[in-house]
């Protein structure tokens, strides 16, 4: 059956996106744009929650994980918030890096009403936008690629998941550059992470050491580098056990590695493949 364009949508839908990953929001809002859906995006749980009290919104995507107010605070001070000014409760999707089945009645607790996983996927996205949305969004169709056709075979370890890659790519593909763009913004991004880990550990920060190496996890995730997201989730469970010396010698085969990673998405951005 066809799918209907987006234009078919009667009312717009208020998202409010809320996630201090700089590449997690742009991807959101690119996948969103195609319907028709205003999206407001901010970095903090307090700037999320002063966007909330100003303003209304039917839908709220709220990242787990960020420093200073985190998702279960933003939320629950969105819910009190609500409860004080009889204000209709809105849907707040929790939005996180990990399996979350164990986590539910903590997300329940706080006053979340959902849960999606990140990465972000085009398919997984429009699921839970159908759920909670008064008006069901329509999904846009993604063109077909055929750029990366290598195929790996089962004993093999990708550097870099290709169908993942190329999923994304079609999902991105209805707007201009915006493939290109998350990958450029991926390869800038991490080294910068890369750094301020380096500092944590130095300065025996483990709460920092912690959140980015969850954020660039999940960040690794979102473009498919799988070998590098491996290591930065080995280093993240490392720093949660206090393993601070485990995770410091993990960042030169991080950092090498992540080199071999930029190499791919490189050439993927140009709309080539590397022989190896």
């Amino acid at each position: 059956m066809a799918v209907p364009c987006a234009a078919s949508v009667s009312r717009q839908g208020r998202l409010l996106v809320v996630d201090d990953d700089d590449l997690s929001r742009q991807l959101a809002a690119i996948m969103l744009r195609d319907w028709v859906l205003d999206v407001v995006s901010v970095g903090t749980g307090q700037e999320g929650l002063d966007r909330f009290i100003a303003e209304s919104f039917d839908l709220i995507l709220l990242d787990i994980q960020m420093p200073g107010m985190n998702g279960y605070e933003t939320c629950q001070k969105m819910r009190e918030f609500e409860r004080t000014h009889v204000r209709r409760p809105t849907p707040v999707i929790a939005l996180t890096g990990t399996g979350i089945s164990q986590e539910m009645e903590r997300y329940l607790a706080s006053g979340m009403n959902d849960f999606l996983v990140k990465p972000l996927r085009m398919k997984s996205l429009y699921g839970l936008l159908s759920r909670w949305l008064t008006v069901s969004p329509v999904m846009p169709v993604a063109k077909s690629s055929s750029t990366f056709s290598k195929v790996l075979s089962e004993e093999e370890v990708p550097l870099v998941d290709v169908q993942a890659l190329e999923i994304l790519r079609n999902e991105l593909s209805r707007v201009p550059g915006a493939f290109e763009n998350i990958l450029t913004l991926f390869l800038s991004d991490i080294p910068d992470k890369l750094r301020e880990l380096q500092s944590a550990l130095d300065g025996g920060h483990p709460e920092n050491v912690i959140r980015l190496a969850h954020n660039m996890k999940s960040q690794c995730g979102a473009v498919g580098a799988l070998a590098l997201k491996d290591i930065f989730f080995k280093m993240e469970s490392l720093a949660q056990k206090g393993h601070l010396a485990d995770v410091a010698e993990r960042m030169e085969y991080a950092t090498a590695l992540f080199a071999q990673v930029s190499f791919c998405l490189q050439q993927a951005a140009k709309g080539l493949w590397p022989n190896h």
